[in-house]
Formats: C-alpha cells, sequence, structure tokens
C-alpha cells in the first residue's frame, strides 16, 4: 500500500489559464499583450517577435503590423504565416483592414489554429447571459465604462442588473481589457470615474460573428447609436453649464465611439436621424474646440441622408453654414440662405439670431466691420429660448466687442462688459476667453499695450483651457506683438493695420482632441 508523500512546501506550480483557478494559495499575474514600442523609437518584444520570422525589414511595417494585431503573440505568430503566401507590405494592408482576423496554421493544440478557435475556447466557458454581453460589446469600437455597455447590451433576455456582473466576469476571463480602474477623480473636475474596459480587437470580431449569427446585430447597433446620441447631448448640456472642461473630457473618452455613430451607415431613415443628432449636439467640439472640417464633413454626408424638413435639419443647416462661415468658405452663405428658410417655417427665432450670428463671423473673417456689428448687434439683443445649443447672445456680445475694438474704445468696453453679464454660467470659459481677447484687442488698438497685454495673457489661458484654436493663435500672434511693442517702445499701429481677429494657424483639422490625455494617467 502507498502512501501519499506530504508536499514540499516549496513547491512552485506554474501554471496558464484563462481565468483563475480558484485555489486557496493561487497568486494571479496578467499577462498583458507585448509593448509594441518602447518609446523614442525602440522597437518592442512585438517587433523583435514579428522581426524574428521576417528577417530584414522595414521597421514601419513591423509596428504596422504589431499594432493592427495589438501586440498579441498568438495573433503575431498566425500572421507571421502568411508570409509563406503574401508579403509583408501585403500583409500590413491586410491587418489594417477592418474585418476579422482569422489567421490560421498548425499548432500543437487546436485553440492555437487561429484565432477565432483561440476565442471559441473561451467562449464555450462563458455562461449564456456572459456570452449575449460578449457579442453585443463587439459593436463598440472604442473603450467604454458600464453605462455605455449596459445600453448596448441590456435586453428583455439580459436585465440591465446583470451587464455589470457580466463585464467583471468577462475580465477575469481575458476576454476583456480593463483600461481604467473604478474609484479615480477627474483631473479637470474631481468627479468620480467609472472603470473603463475594452475588447480587444479578436474577441470583438469573434462577438460580432457571433451577434450576426444571432440576427441581433441591426438591434444591437441602433441601441449604440442611442446611446451616443444621449452622451452628446449630455456632453451638449454640460458645454453651456459650468463643467465645459467635463464637456471636452467626455467627447474625448468616446471619441471612438462617437466616429463610429456618426459615420456607419444608418440602418433607415430614423437611425440617419439619429446620427444627424449627435452631429448636431456636439456643434462645440467642431466649432469651438478646432475640428470645422470634420464636423462639416459628417454634416454634409448626414444632411443628405435626412432629407426630411424638420427643426433638427434646420439646426445642421446653421451649423454647416456656422462651420464654413469660420473658414471664411464660399459655400457658407448658401448654407446660411438654407438655414434661414428652414428657421423661417419653424418660426424658430432662436435659428434666426444664430444665423445672424453666423453671418457677422463671416464679415469679421472678410474684413467688413460695418456689417459685422449690425449682425452681431442683432444676434447679441436676442433672448434665447434654448441656452443649451449654439453659441448664444452673450457670445455675440463677446464678438460684437472684437469687431468695435478698432472703431469705438468705449462701445467695446460696453460690449465686452455686457456679454459677461448676460453669460449663462460663471464656467464658460470659452465666453471669458474671447470677452477678454476683445478686451486685448481694444486697449492695443487704441493706445494701451499693457493693459491689452494683461488681457491678452489671460485670454490665452482661458481658451487654453477648452481648446479653440482659432483664437489661440490669434491670441499668440496678439501677445507677441504686445511684447515687442512694449520692449521697443513701438507707436500704436495703425487701426487699420492690425492682425485678423482670428488666424487659422494651420489646415483646421485636428487628428486628435486639443486635450489629449494618456489612458494610464486617467
Amino acid at each position: 500500500m502507498r502512501t501519499a508523500r506530504p508536499a514540499d512546501p516549496a513547491l512552485r506550480i506554474v501554471a496558464t489559464a484563462r481565468r483563475p483557478l480558484g485555489l486557496a494559495e493561487e497568486r494571479v499575474v496578467e499577462i498583458a499583450p507585448l509593448p509594441v514600442t518602447l518609446g523614442e523609437g525602440i522597437a518592442g518584444p512585438a517587433v523583435e517577435l514579428l522581426a524574428a520570422r521576417t528577417g530584414t525589414a522595414a521597421p514601419e511595417l513591423l509596428v504596422a503590423v504589431c499594432q493592427a494585431l495589438e501586440g498579441s503573440p498568438l495573433a503575431i505568430a498566425l500572421a507571421a504565416q502568411q508570409l509563406d503566401r503574401m508579403s509583408l507590405p501585403q500583409l500590413a494592408a491586410q491587418v489594417g483592414t477592418d474585418g476579422p482576423l482569422f489567421y490560421a496554421g498548425p499548432a500543437a493544440t487546436v485553440r492555437h489554429t487561429s484565432l477565432y478557435a483561440a476565442q471559441a475556447a473561451g467562449y464555450a466557458l462563458c455562461s449564456p447571459v456572459d456570452r449575449q454581453v460578449w457579442a453585443r460589446l463587439s459593436v463598440l469600437p472604442g473603450d467604454f465604462d458600464p453605462w455605455l455597455a449596459g445600453c448596448v447590451c441590456a435586453s428583455s433576455d439580459v436585465p440591465a442588473a446583470a451587464v455589470e456582473g457580466a463585464l467583471e466576469r468577462l475580465r477575469t476571463a481575458s476576454v476583456l481589457e480593463r483600461v481604467r480602474e473604478a474609484g479615480g477623480a477627474h483631473e479637470d473636475t474631481g468627479a468620480a470615474l467609472p472603470p473603463r474596459y475594452r475588447l480587444p480587437r479578436a474577441a470583438r470580431d469573434f462577438g460580432r460573428t457571433q451577434l450576426r449569427e444571432a440576427g441581433e446585430e441591426s438591434g444591437a447597433l441602433r441601441r449604440f447609436r442611442q446611446a451616443c446620441a444621449a452622451l452628446a447631448a449630455e456632453a451638449q448640456i454640460a458645454w453651456q453649464g459650468p463643467d465645459q472642461q467635463l464637456a471636452v473630457g467626455l467627447v474625448e473618452d468616446e471619441q471612438a465611439n462617437f466616429d463610429a455613430a456618426l459615420t456607419r451607415p444608418p440602418q433607415d431613415a430614423e437611425d440617419a436621424l439619429g446620427a444627424l443628432e449627435i452631429a448636431v449636439s456636439l456643434w462645440f467640439h467642431w466649432a469651438a474646440c478646432g475640428f470645422r472640417r470634420e464636423g462639416r464633413a459628417h454634416l454634409d454626408r448626414l444632411l443628405l441622408l435626412s432629407p426630411d424638413d424638420t427643426a433638427l435639419r434646420a439646426r445642421a443647416l446653421w451649423l454647416s453654414g456656422y462651420l464654413a462661415a469660420q473658414e471664411d468658405s464660399p459655400a457658407a452663405g448658401a448654407l446660411l440662405d438654407q438655414a434661414w428658410t428652414a428657421a423661417v417655417m419653424h418660426a424658430d427665432s432662436d435659428g434666426l439670431a444664430r444665423i445672424a450670428h453666423a453671418h457677422g463671423v463671416l464679415a469679421l473673417y472678410r474684413g467688413d466691420l460695418t456689417s459685422a456689428v449690425a449682425c452681431l448687434e442683432e444676434a447679441s439683443r436676442h433672448r434665447t429660448r434654448d441656452p443649451w445649443f449654439g453659441p448664444g447672445p452673450a457670445h455675440s456680445g463677446a464678438l460684437l466687442a472684437i469687431a468695435l475694438s478698432s472703431l469705438d474704445a468705449r462701445r467695446a468696453r460696453t460690449a465686452a462688459h455686457r456679454a459677461w453679464e448676460a453669460r449663462h454660467s460663471d464656467g464658460d470659459f470659452w465666453l471669458y476667453s474671447t470677452v477678454l481677447y476683445a478686451l486685448a484687442m481694444t486697449e492695443r488698438a487704441h493706445g494701451e499695450p499693457a493693459a491689452a497685454l494683461r488681457a491678452c495673457r489671460k485670454a490665452l489661458a482661458a481658451k487654453k483651457l477648452v481648446g479653440d484654436p482659432l483664437c489661440i493663435a490669434g491670441a499668440r500672434t496678439l501677445l507677441a506683438g504686445l511684447r515687442h511693442q512694449l520692449r521697443g517702445g513701438a507707436r500704436p499701429p495703425d487701426r487699420g493695420a492690425q492682425e485678423p481677429w482670428w488666424q487659422r494657424g494651420g489646415s483646421g483639422v485636428r487628428s486628435r482632441p486639443f486635450f489629449s490625455r494618456l489612458r494610464a494617467r486617467s
């Protein structure tokens, strides 16, 4: 008879698994994807793994492949096997396109023969609810919080209360990645932050296949767009309230989701209106934060898909015209004429005031100060019924002060102070910075460079809080001129020879939000 030998206290067993084993003495070490680069152009382990298979190759192609495969060792190994039948540039082009990554090749175990098989092995271990949540999450292109996940995943067969638990179980099963822990505070507002998750590409592709096979893709996509419309409306309200930085941060956090909701083809007219509603609610992102051309591209496309004469379409026409006016585009006049007709048909007095504001901006760009003053006076006198959309009378008053700055110092100062008194919120940094900018231009034009310098510095600091690249460029130009004038004792400039009130400062297209925050710092 054999007797069991006692275990050696020093014995340690290393086991790999998709989820914890649940043993009393277990110590879990999560293995993250391989870093693609280590910074300063240094290749990371992911690139080194691929380079071992390719030999000498263009570094940018190796990085592109590894980034598309998100540093997954299995994905990189399977992709490298495709080099027997295609070149590295062809492989980079293939992995860079949207679509499932169903690479296959010989392996010691069936689940490692393809990415699909690897995901299917994990899927088989999930409960029915977790499988449904996994599949529905596949419509989310970026990272997300539990609220957005609940909007997309909850239904009659998946209660909203069950979604948050499913997220943690899927994370424990190595399906989801948690990119931000709960309990932190927003760096600008101090608000408590929920956790955020991310579904890696291979898991997302597998889940999308399951969603289509279940016939649920259409419903999940519709719920996703509706949730994004609610988020955009929340951001719009935050922008007009005391939390403009919160609005900027919300749009930044949801950038990938908003992009997908705006660009994915609508399923029907109602779905197209949902996408148009998102574009209109994000007016401040396009108009104030420097994404004018991106906003116009979305609006022009969605207006073609939403031809019915609705109040929402009227707002979209105005917004497209306003963005065109900010660029001094020849299309601005025609778009604003269409918006005027729609506003009259809908008896929208707020819309007419916004159109006057846009014409004032266009006149300012073209140096027609007489027309600018007339349009902006009309817009600033209006009493708005909807304070949540558009720049509003207070901002019209601030631009009126800019238009008057080189003409009449007293009227310009009065307009600036009235604009600030008419503010909707003390946290309106966009308005505050524009008022300061107007005062700086007024003081400079009328021979007070020291006072202008103080106001311009404050304006620039406030502009940077929300991101307004047009005025930031103009304020920097003004600031440089004032410093030169004070150092050299130069005479005040001629009133007709000042810099434009806004400097375009480049193409007008920014590929990322003005204040990009590293996820690791969130």
